[in-house]
């Protein structure tokens, strides 16, 4: 009560019908207060339209897309291989896929995998494993049955979201009259929401698409983080950077990533908001 009363004399009323139906969230809310989840993402990097890449563009491409797609008040994990099995070989069986196929491979593959280890969270509740050392021996037991390690299958269990990246375009050309090297990049990611509970699955909520251009010129020495690249590496690299910038301003723009939460502290004239 004295909570209360401090805040009615220091907020107006509109202030204060506000700060009372965030108190009151609060005490709705479960023991521990707000909870950080997790967004997963796969290792590979999908191509569509027969676009080809060597290794090390593959990787720098995956880096600076892991990089820049990055939330605070997240966690970030990769999916573990096993549980990326099937969705790398029935990738590997296409050359030239488009965006509609992508998303069914991911729908008939690695959707099922997920929703596997959802269903375990069901078997904690039937089973009425209350304590921490119950539910923990029974993760245990379930990850050595699905071929991972406990704290990865805890890493999914608390998943929130899924992004998987991909390239759907890759441009090079050489003006040797201006002694540079242009490359083009076209992308994106497909965002999946996780979603738990009694009948769990996994929605694709958004396609977001982006593109990159860079130049560098062929005649002077490029460097990516100390290491001599060679000049359409190094025009890669850029491009992919742009895109990744444009990928992470789209991402913050999703409904589900914009910054949303309850009071938690009120201090003189001060209001604290839980960001993970």
């Amino acid at each position: 009560m004295r909570l209360f009363s401090s805040v009615i004399c220091k907020f107006p009323v509109g202030v204060l019908v506000i700060l009372v139906c965030s108190i009151i969230f609060l005490d709705a809310q479960p023991p521990g207060g707000y909870s950080r989840k997790s967004i997963s993402r796969t290792t590979t990097l999908l191509t569509i339209g027969g676009v080809s890449l060597s290794a090390g563009e593959e990787s720098r491409f995956i880096d600076v897309i892991n990089t820049a797609v990055q939330i605070p008040r997240f966690d970030y994990n990769p999916l573990p291989d096993k549980i990326q099995a099937s969705f790398k070989q029935r990738l590997s069986q296409h050359k030239n896929i488009n965006e509609s196929d992508l998303v069914s491979v991911i729908n008939e593959t690695l959707v099922p995998e997920i929703i596997n280890v959802l269903n375990i969270q069901k078997e904690i509740r039937a089973q009425n494993l209350v304590s921490e050392t119950q539910r923990n021996s029974f993760i245990v037991l379930k990850a050595k049955e699905s071929g991972v390690t406990a704290e990865q299958l805890e890493q999914i269990m608390n998943s929130s979201f899924i992004y998987v990246p991909f390239i759907s375009s890759y441009k090079a050309e050489n003006n040797k009259e201006k002694k540079e090297v242009s490359v083009s990049l076209s992308g994106g990611l497909l965002w999946f929401h996780v979603i738990a509970g009694d009948e769990p699955r996994v929605d694709k909520i958004a396609t977001l698409t982006s593109e990159g251009q860079f130049s560098a010129k062929t005649d002077e020495m490029q460097k990516i983080n100390g290491k001599r690249v060679e000049p359409q590496s190094y025009a890669f690299w850029g491009a992919a950077n742009t895109l990744a910038m444009n990928l992470e301003i789209k991402t913050r723009e999703l409904d589900m990533f914009k910054l949303t939460a309850p009071i938690v502290e009120i201090e003189r004239r001060k209001i604290s908001f839980p960001l993970g």
